[in-house]
Parts: C-alpha cells; sequence; structure tokens
C-alpha cells in the first residue's frame, strides 16, 4: 500500500528497471550498489542489470521479477542511492516511492509462484532439441490444476480474478486440441508414454474412445502402404531396441506380473482378425514396452520404424509438428523491428558474400572486355572507337537471355565500387 492506495508491484519493479537503464550514470550507480561491501554488504562477482519486460509476453515479466527478487537488497540500496541525489523534494518524493515495501515483496514473491508453474509447463513442450508436442496436454492439465489448487488457498485472494482469466485461457487452448488429431497421435507415439496418461487421467472410456480415432488414422495409413494385405511384421528378435537388453531381461525375471512381459504382446481380442489385418501392427506396438533410454523419440523412430512400418509412416507426419510457435514468433518480432533501408542492405550483404549477384553471361562479359580494349587502343592511338557503352546496352536490351534497364546498370556500378 502507498499513501492508502494499492500498489501495482509489477508497475514499481518495471519503472526501477527503466530508471536503472536511463542513463550510464544510473547504471554505474547500480553497478557500484553491487560491488561495494559497506554496512555488511556481500559483493557481487560480477555485477548485473535489471531486466526490463515486455508487456506482451508475461514470460519476460516473470523473469523481470525474478532477477529484482534475486537482486532484492541492491534494489533497495539502489532507490534509496538515488533518492539522496536528488534535491528537488518533489523529485525526491517520487524516487522513494518507487520503494516496495515488504508485504508489496511478498506479493511478488506469490505472484513469481503463479507464473513458475506457467513457466514450468511452456518449457516442457516448447524445447527446440526435439518433438514434444506429445507433452502439450499433460502439461496444460498440470498447469489447470495447479492454478485451480491456488485459486481457493487464502493467500492467493488478490491473484483470484487473475487466475481466472488464466484458467479460462488454458481451458480455452485446451479445448482447441479437439480439433486436431495430432496431440493424441504424438502422446501415443512416445515409446515412453504411449497410453499410459491417456489411460490414467482420462479414464477407461476415453481411452477407448481416443485408440478407436487412432486406429482409423493407422488404417488409412496401411491401406496406402500395403492395400487391403497383411503387414510383414518383425520378430522379437529381429526388432531393434534401444534400451539396456539385459535390464529389461532381468526385469522380467524378477516380476510376476504378467503386465510386465517386455516382449510384444499384440492384443489377442482382434489382432488375427482375416477383416481387419492392420490390427496386428496396431496393437503390437501399443502393447509393447519400450525403453527410449538415451535417445530422443526422433531417434528412435528412426532405428525402429523398420519394425513398425505403418507406425513409422505416421510419426514422419506427425513428430515434425512444433508444440508452440514461440520461436517463429521471436523470429518474425526480430525482422518486425528491422527498418526496411537496414533490412534491404543485411540481404545485400549477405548476397555480395555468398557471390550470388549478377552471374552475367560470358558472351556478355567478353564483350564488355573487348569493348574496354578497343577504348584503350583508342585513347592511345586518337582514333574514335567503333562502339560505345550505348551500343553495349542497346545490345543488352535486345538479348533474350538478359534484360538490362538503367536501374541495373546504376546497380552494377554500385556493386563495382563495393
Amino acid at each position: 500500500m502507498h499513501d492508502g492506495y494499492q500498489c501495482d508491484e509489477v508497475g514499481l519493479i518495471r519503472a526501477i528497471a527503466v530508471k536503472e537503464q536511463l542513463s550510464a550514470q544510473c547504471k554505474e550507480l547500480f553497478r557500484h550498489v553491487q560491488l561495494c561491501s559497506d554496512d555488511g554488504h556481500i559483493p557481487h562477482n560480477i555485477p548485473l542489470q535489471l531486466v526490463l519486460d515486455m508487456k506482451v509476453r508475461w514470460s519476460s515479466t516473470f523473469i523481470m521479477l525474478q532477477h529484482a527478487l534475486d537482486l532484492l537488497e541492491d534494489v533497495i540500496y539502489f532507490i534509496q542511492m538515488l533518492g539522496l541525489q536528488e534535491w528537488d523534494p518533489e523529485k525526491h518524493h517520487k524516487i522513494t516511492d518507487l520503494e516496495l515495501s515488504d508485504d508489496e515483496w511478498q506479493h511478488v514473491c506469490l505472484l513469481l509462484s503463479l507464473l513458475g508453474q506457467a513457466e514450468k509447463a511452456q518449457h516442457l513442450f516448447s524445447t527446440d532439441q526435439g518433438p514434444m508436442l506429445h507433452a502439450a496436454l499433460p502439461a496444460l492439465e498440470v498447469l489447470h490444476k495447479a492454478w485451480s489448487a491456488r485459486k481457493l488457498v487464502a493467500k492467493y485472494s488478490d491473484f483470484y480474478n487473475g487466475l481466472e482469466a488464466g484458467l479460462d485461457k488454458v481451458a480455452e487452448y485446451y479445448d482447441r486440441t479437439a480439433d486436431s488429431d495430432t496431440h493424441i497421435i504424438a502422446m501415443l507415439l512416445n515409446p515412453a508414454q504411449k497410453a499410459n496418461h491417456i489411460r490414467t487421467y482420462w479414464g477407461e472410456d476415453l481411452l477407448k474412445q481416443a485408440l478407436t480415432h487412432v486406429e482409423d488414422i493407422y488404417k488409412e495409413h496401411h491401406e496406402a502402404m500395403y492395400g487391403n494385405g497383411e503387414q510383414p511384421l518383425q520378430s522379437a528378435a529381429q526388432r531393434i531396441t534401444t534400451g539396456n537388453e539385459k535390464l529389461q531381461a532381468l526385469l522380467g525375471e524378477l516380476s510376476d506380473d504378467e503386465e510386465m512381459d517386455l516382449s510384444p504382446g499384440p492384443s489377442q481380442e482382434n489382432a488375427c482378425d482375416p477383416l481387419k489385418p492392420w490390427l496386428q501392427g496396431f496393437h503390437q506396438y501399443l502393447n509393447t514396452h519400450e525403453n527410449l533410454g538415451k535417445l530422443s523419440v526422433v531417434q528412435w523412430w528412426g532405428i525402429n520404424s523398420l519394425c513398425y512400418p505403418v507406425w513409422g509412416s505416421i510419426a514422419c507426419n506427425s513428430l515434425s509438428i512444433m508444440a508452440t510457435s514461440v520461436s517463429c514468433e521471436r523470429a518474425f518480432s526480430s525482422a518486425g523491428i528491422t527498418i526496411n533501408i537496414v533490412e534491404a542492405l543485411q540481404c545485400l550483404k549477405r548476397l555480395i558474400k555468398c557471390d550470388l549477384l549478377f552471374h552475367e553471361d560470358p558472351m556478355v562479359i567478353s564483350k564488355i572486355q573487348d569493348m574496354d580494349r578497343t577504348s584503350s587502343v583508342a585513347a592511345q592511338t586518337g582514333e574514335e572507337p567503333g562502339d560505345g557503352w550505348d551500343e553495349l546496352i542497346e545490345d543488352l536490351d535486345d538479348m533474350e537471355a538478359q534484360v538490362v534497364d538503367d536501374d541495373d546498370v546504376v546497380e552494377i556500378s554500385f556493386i563495382d565500387g563495393l
């Protein structure tokens, strides 16, 4: 609370970050604050700067708040030093108003705990190291559950409206996944997960519906590859595994549970139905215990696609789908703030460096060289040259292979000057 009204803690920290980056003098002061050892302050080995967020990216706000909280003592001392340096009472009061109270810093900690749940969920399926689409639905479910539980806790009562809006947005994104089959297919294509998450958290009824729908997709791929015939299946001895085979065998011997059988076990209900030749391959993969080991999902399918050819075909179409477009948005945002002339110069520099510009016809180059030699000889002998640049340009205009206008000539001259 400031002067009896509720304060915007995020706005205050944002204002402090702006103040710290306002001038070289402020940056040097904040650096000095971190390195000083007065009043028992432990100096930092490497001085840091505050981070300023982008209002359209909540993750940047999370980083800004976390960074300010990590430098809490330095931020408080920095504001106090700025206030002492200001002699004008009104400006001094405005600077000291930026200082957050203990209760307000506690609010920042609570907000960070809420945003931290979203940060974990986003990192779960936004890595660029491999396909993570299979983690999208579980991540949204975990985030929705975490925020729903905290909404009912008294200490988060100030964030109730924000949590309601956040939960509505998560539910909106979750409902949109129903329009696409890729999320469920991606979950099944993860050998370490398959249908376990759906079976555990969705229930048997939804699992049955999901498998029935995926079976139709599998059938389409099977018929495209084999027609109405039965696909050749790899035997257990031929199938390539990626985990520790000795460990798998040991676990199979130690366990008395039939469900721990690690050998291929297609469903016996419909696997041998002659009217549904695709079922055996469909259930063979789903009912086989796999071990990724240290391989990624893509590497695993690269090795085992011959064992499950139809599933491998589905994997080729599904694993390339991005779980999030954050990286693409960042690329477009970066290009969007580049003014046109700078962007054009960057493209031109790249083209010149890679020698991608002006690959002329050798006949044209030869004629230009002959023209230069003729002009040189004429200059030495005092004779008028037979042809000039005007004739050359007219000849180029008549050639069907290349059309050069006045602008191109100017551009060639500009490139030659470089």
